[in-house]
């Protein structure tokens, strides 16, 4: 008789392990994880006939849970999860803990104002990790001038991922450090593994036809020495007679550059989209590849922008993941 595999939980609660304790009571697990822009999350459904989450194991600030989940032998660690929410509710008693990657520390969730001039998009970077007790992982060019930029009622990690975004880049926060990468090198790593559409569980796909562009253009007039900055480029142009117009300031032909590559990728990489439920699988995450297979004009290679990974005990586990198409 061929065996079962079965998908597994780990979980230590503020660095103690309670699997023992928690496993038998546990209705669902999920875990969202994103390439940028957002926190990673985890939430856990836990039955509670004994009142324990009313009493002595209600959570108290700064608890943490620490999560491992996907198969024997096969775990994958979600990471470190900072409790910022429980719902009760019953009968049936049953509680749900939600968590927020501990790494996103309040500070960088705090909304602050600030200017910087003749800068960098490293000196930036380096002084929002340096507030947060955060390291910088990856290479950032130290050429990428910032000229004038304003933080308005913003937060540490908004403010950051949208003047990363104009030259190219985005990062995440793993643990203590923040990794920083460009788009253009992640979206062209090796798959990791190929999907093909006849073995999803189910499938959605967008095609637009409309906000593809040929190439982008930034024209920008520099005050302080009246030149007019103009640059274009057709890097990953779609077949249109549309050209993007990048609305950025651009200190010199290299800054315009930057940002006009960037904005013509990320234009353009969005023109085909879409969604795949698979049985789980721990290396679909936020940031890998996939190869589409079998799927006539959309096979190809997509890039994951999010995944949402469910274990239940009646629905096994399944991963969720949102795509886009980068080659």
């Amino acid at each position: 008789m061929e065996k079962v595999i079965r998908p597994e939980i780990v979980v230590r609660y503020n660095q103690r392990e309670v699997t023992k304790d928690l496993l038998p009571l546990i209705t669902s697990f999920e875990y969202v994880d994103h390439v940028e822009g957002e926190s990673d999350t985890v939430a856990l459904s836990i039955s509670d006939p004994d009142y324990r989450f009313l009493g002595s194991w209600y959570p108290e600030k700064g608890d943490t849970l620490e999560v491992l989940f996907g198969y024997a032998g096969d775990l994958a660690p979600a990471g470190i999860f900072e409790i910022d929410q429980q719902a009760v509710s019953g009968p049936p008693n049953a509680v749900e803990l939600k968590g927020i990657a501990a790494s996103y520390g309040r500070s960088m969730r705090t909304r602050r104002s600030s200017a910087h001039e003749d800068s960098s998009l490293l000196k930036i970077a380096q002084s929002i990790a340096d507030a947060a007790g955060l390291n910088i992982v990856g290479d950032i060019s130290p050429n990428l001038l910032v000229r004038r930029s304003t933080q308005n009622r913003e937060t540490d990690l908004g403010y950051l991922r949208r003047i990363a975004k104009g030259f190219g880049y985005a990062f995440s926060v793993r643990g203590s450090d923040l990794v920083f990468f460009t788009y253009k090198g992640l979206e062209g790593l090796p798959p990791k593994r190929v999907v093909s559409l006849r073995d999803v569980i189910s499938f959605s796909f967008k095609d637009k036809t409309a906000e593809v562009y040929k190439g982008a253009a930034v024209r920008y007039h520099n005050p302080d020495t009246q030149e007019t900055i103009n640059y274009e480029t057709n890097e990953l142009a779609q077949d249109t007679s549309d050209t993007l117009e990048v609305r950025e300031i651009a200190k010199d032909e290299a800054e315009a550059q930057a940002k006009a590559r960037s904005a013509l990728r990320r234009a353009n990489t969005t023109k085909t989209t879409g969604s795949l439920v698979v049985i789980g699988d721990t290396s679909l995450l936020a940031g890998n590849n996939i190869e589409l297979a079998g799927a006539g004009v959309l096979s190809g290679m997509y890039h994951i922008t999010k995944s949402r990974h469910s274990i239940t005990p009646s629905g096994g586990y399944q991963t969720t993941v949102e795509v886009k198409k980068v080659k």
